[in-house]
């Protein structure tokens, strides 16, 4: 079974999400390791390469914040993500950390030299190997000529997309373990009032630069044009048994 580092430790990390003030570096090398750990799962055949993989970046990431730990991790990255979807990411952070300076303590707690960049394009590729398989799974038995055809691959794409974020038990873009079907939140983790946020619902968003955005809903917001719709609630697809009822 694929590991998973808050499989093992559930720590309480308080973030104050409006803000997106990170208040522990502790925490925020947890969030690091969920998503390195996911990548590690996803690139390596066997046990024994996925422990070596798992290895070389948790004492990465244990190694001081800066420079120290982003060398780290890009050394780990040139072994393990070298022929991967992931390699553009490793070779970016290595380019980015020629001639790198020494940084602040807040610097380094938040997004020093590379670090978002390195995070960002690991989410990048996990959105599209998200989207690829949504898109391949769905295009068998379909007559593209047809419209209905070609009407169900786009909605039955789209809710593969938003069912697959919304309700397994990990995320596959962010890699943050979901607490239950439609938690906002990874474990432990709570706003900036102090009580857990779920959301219900789920929508795509897509940025100017082409990146998808997943955007959670609350269960209390409904259609605000009620005008001769079947439902004004944001009810979605279970796509097949992925969000069971």
């Amino acid at each position: 079974m694929p590991f998973h580092f808050l499989s093992v430790k559930n720590t309480k990390c308080k973030i104050n999400v409006p803000l997106l003030i990170i208040q522990s570096e502790f925490c925020f090398s947890i969030r690091l390791l969920q998503i390195l750990s996911f990548v590690c799962n996803n690139t390596q055949q066997g046990v024994q390469f996925r422990d070596a993989c798992y290895g070389c970046f948790l004492r990465s990431v244990s190694l001081p914040a800066g420079p120290p730990q982003l060398i780290g991790i890009s050394q780990c990255s040139s072994i393990y993500l070298f022929n991967s979807d992931y390699q553009i990411c490793g070779q970016g952070l290595a380019a980015s950390l020629v001639g790198i300076q020494p940084v602040n303590p807040i610097q380094a707690l938040t997004c020093a030299t590379g670090y978002c960049e390195y995070i960002r394009c690991i989410r990048r590729i996990n959105a599209a190997m998200l989207i690829n398989s949504c898109f391949t799974s769905n295009m068998v038995n379909r007559d593209f000529n047809r419209l209905q055809d070609r009407v169900s691959f786009y909605t039955n794409t789209t809710a593969c997309i938003l069912a697959r974020t919304r309700c397994s038990e990990i995320n596959p873009i962010t890699a943050d373990i979901q607490r239950q079907k439609g938690s906002i939140y990874p474990p432990g983790i709570t706003n900036a009032v102090g009580t857990a946020g779920y959301y219900h619902h789920n929508a795509i968003q897509i940025g100017p630069n082409g990146d998808i955005k997943i955007i959670g809903l609350p269960s209390a917001w409904v259609l605000g044009n009620s005008f001769c719709n079947h439902n004004i609630s944001l009810d979605q697809s279970p796509y097949g048994n992925t969000c069971p009822t």
